[in-house]
Formats: structure tokens, C-alpha cells, sequence
């Protein structure tokens, strides 16, 4: 007879609106839901949007965010992240072949034959937008440009990008190169999480030996807390920007694809993402007020507790609590740390669930060798 399972919804606890410090989510047993956070509206020209937590990874607004549509330089950020993962030295010196020169479109301006670094080549990827630096780094780093979409692909893949396929290292148009704003967001999530990375596009200008290179995201200098990101613009894609702004202990990503007025688009989407959300900060200390009963053990109880530290993003001065999806009760003997089931953060009603944290028993219960077998025991 298979064991009952009930969502205990008398336990639901009232949480402070007040924002707890913020943590890096670490724990181990612990899903932060991806699911759009049912809050007040806020409307985008954008064709397709996404703004995603870069903390916790719950996306807080999304706009025909699985659509597959045409991504232009935006695809850079991949071709960067997949350079910086696989280059041992960023500092090597790489001669420019003559087909890695003069490509279509925006370019960092390299000459066959003269010797440019990985380093140099990547801020001229994302500075310059430069279609030559994305060929180059393809050739240098996996052999020849298909190999390097091999890699893309299959980067993509590990990231859940389920909307994607990569056809170039650069964003020319092809009708088999595509992404989604939600995919593109995923994509924001890893690459912000690469230190080079960020220090790259958070760069407004650089001078090397040979060139001066200024960003083409404007959005360094016209949004107060943007660190990064990059642009991208083909007449198949429109306007498109993938960005990333950080403030009062939130970090947040914004994809606009096809989005004409794309600056003031964003500035008007990170407003709502810093002012309306903020962070709940979940650790074993965080109390549950339920413990499981225990059939046949020396305590007739079993207290639990979330298995670990998290972070849920939750919208700021609003209602939020916590149920649990638990077992009706546990047979001795109860081991402390072993996993009890789940502890759910929803909206007031319940409806919506920001995140799933482990639960696990935070006490261990011996067995009494002295109780009867009842008729509970029998069913198992």
C-alpha cells in the first residue's frame, strides 16, 4: 500500500515582509522554482522579454520568452563564455589567418597574419561587437568554425536552453541560428557568474597596444548599477540587449529581443524588478513549526527543518508563507539529517510557488522496543 502523502496547509507560517541579508544559495536538496512570480503587470515594446533573478534564478517577468527568434550579436555572449571556460591562458598569442579576417559587419578590425591575444580578441567580441574576433576565437580555440558551434550547442544543452541553436559564433543571420528570451536569460545567469566575463562587458573603453576599443552598451553609463552585457542588432533581429544591473544586494538580467527603443526599455524593467522584489533568506534556523508523529519510537514526535541555505525571491510588501508536503507520520527509528520531504514558499493564497527547499529531521528518535504493533503498522 503506497505511503500517504498530504500538503499540510494548516502549517502555513506568516513571514515577515521584511528582507532578510542576502546569501549565496548553496544548499544542497534545493530547487529554486523557475516559474514567472504572478505580481502586478508591467507591459514591454519588446517582441520577446525576460528578467531573471541571477541569485536564485526564478524569472520575475517574461514576454513570449520561448518564442524562437533571431538573436544577432547577442550570441556573442556565448561565444565568450565558451572561450573563457576553455581557454587555459587568455593572455595567448594568436596569428590571424587570412579567413578570420575582413568578415561582414561590425569588426575590432583584425589583419591576417599579425598576432593578437585571446584577451584582446575578447573585448573585441564584446566591446566592438567584432563578427572577425568571433571567427577568430572559434578557429583559435576548437579548430575551425563548426567545431566551435559543436561547443555552443552543446554549452547550450548543459544550461537547459531547451529554444536554442547556434550556427555561427557571431549572429549573422541563418536560419538555423535562434534562441529565446528565456533561453538568452539562462545563458545571462552563467555568464555573470564568470568573473572575466563581467569584467569584459562591464568595460566602457580599453586601449591596448594596438587598438581603443569603447562599448557598444550604452547602458553602462545610462542605467545606474548595470555591470554588463551586450548588444546586438541585425535587420532580421532588431535591436536586441542582453544586460545585467546589480543594486542593494540584487542582481538582476534583462532580455529585450526585437525591442526598437531597447534602452529605455530596460532602465523601465530593472525599475520594476528593484523596487517590487527582494530576498527571503532560508536556513535550518528558519523554524517549522510541525513535527511528524513517530509510530513506535521513544519520542512521539520528530522535529524538522529546512536541510539547508537558500535564497527565494519573493515580491517586497507582499503577503507569502510557507507549507510543507510531508508524510502523515515516520516509523522509528528517525535518523537526524535524513530527508523528511519538502518545504514549499507561496504566494498568500498559496497558488504560486516561488521555491521547493529540502526538509530534513532535525532530531533522531530510537526505537521502543516495548510498543505493540498496532493496526497502523500492519498496513506497511
Amino acid at each position: 500500500m503506497k505511503r500517504l502523502f498530504s500538503l499540510l496547509t494548516a502549517v502555513f507560517l506568516s513571514v515577515s515582509a521584511a528582507l532578510l541579508p542576502v546569501l549565496p544559495a548553496s544548499a544542497a536538496d534545493t530547487q529554486i522554482s523557475t516559474a514567472v512570480l504572478n505580481v502586478p503587470a508591467i507591459t514591454t515594446s519588446a517582441k520577446a522579454s525576460a528578467i531573471i533573478d541571477l541569485d536564485t534564478g526564478s524569472f520575475i517577468f517574461t514576454k513570449n520568452a520561448d518564442e524562437r527568434l533571431a538573436i544577432a550579436s547577442t550570441t556573442k555572449i556565448m561565444t565568450a563564455l565558451c572561450v573563457i571556460e576553455r581557454e587555459a591562458e587568455l593572455s595567448r598569442m594568436v596569428t590571424i589567418k587570412p579567413e578570420w579576417a575582413g568578415i561582414e559587419g561590425s569588426s575590432m578590425y583584425l589583419k591576417a597574419g599579425e598576432k593578437v591575444s585571446v584577451s584582446d580578441m575578447l573585448y573585441g567580441l564584446l566591446l566592438c561587437s567584432g563578427n572577425d574576433a568571433a571567427v577568430a576565437l572559434a578557429g583559435a580555440t576548437a579548430g575551425s568554425v563548426q567545431e566551435f558551434c559543436a561547443v555552443m550547442n552543446e554549452k547550450a544543452k548543459s544550461l537547459g536552453m531547451t529554444n536554442s541553436h547556434f550556427a555561427n559564433p557571431n549572429g549573422l543571420p541563418n536560419d538555423e541560428h535562434y534562441s529565446s528570451a528565456r533561453d538568452m536569460a539562462l545563458l545571462a545567469k552563467a555568464a555573470f557568474a564568470n568573473k572575466k566575463f563581467v569584467e569584459i562587458t562591464g568595460t566602457e573603453k580599453i586601449t591596448t597596444d594596438t587598438r581603443t576599443m569603447k562599448n557598444h552598451n550604452k547602458l553602462l553609463w545610462k542605467y545606474e548599477g548595470c555591470i554588463g552585457g551586450k548588444t546586438g542588432f541585425t535587420n532580421a533581429a532588431g535591436r536586441c540587449l542582453v544586460s545585467a544591473a546589480e543594486k542593494d544586494g540584487m542582481r538582476f538580467a534583462v532580455v529585450t529581443l526585437n525591442c526598437a527603443d531597447d534602452w529605455n526599455e530596460q532602465a523601465k524593467l530593472y525599475d520594476y524588478a528593484f523596487s517590487g522584489f527582494g530576498h527571503l533568506e532560508i536556513t535550518k534556523k528558519t523554524e517549522i513549526n510541525v513535527s511528524l508523529p513517530v509510530i513506535a519510537g521513544k519520542e512521539e514526535t520528530a522535529a524538522l527543518r529546512p536541510r539547508g541555505k537558500t535564497l527565494v525571491t519573493v515580491p517586497k510588501n507582499a503577503g507569502y508563507r510557507f507549507a510543507l508536503g510531508v508524510q502523515d507520520f515516520v516509523y522509528a527509528p528517525v535518523i537526524k539529517g535524513k530527508s523528511a520531504g519538502q518545504l514549499y514558499v507561496t504566494d498568500e493564497r498559496g497558488g504560486e510557488v516561488f521555491a521547493v527547499v529540502g526538509v530534513e529531521y532535525a532530531q533522531s528518535v530510537g526505537v521502543n522496543t516495548k510498543a505493540k504493533k498496532g493496526f497502523l503498522f500492519g498496513l506497511f
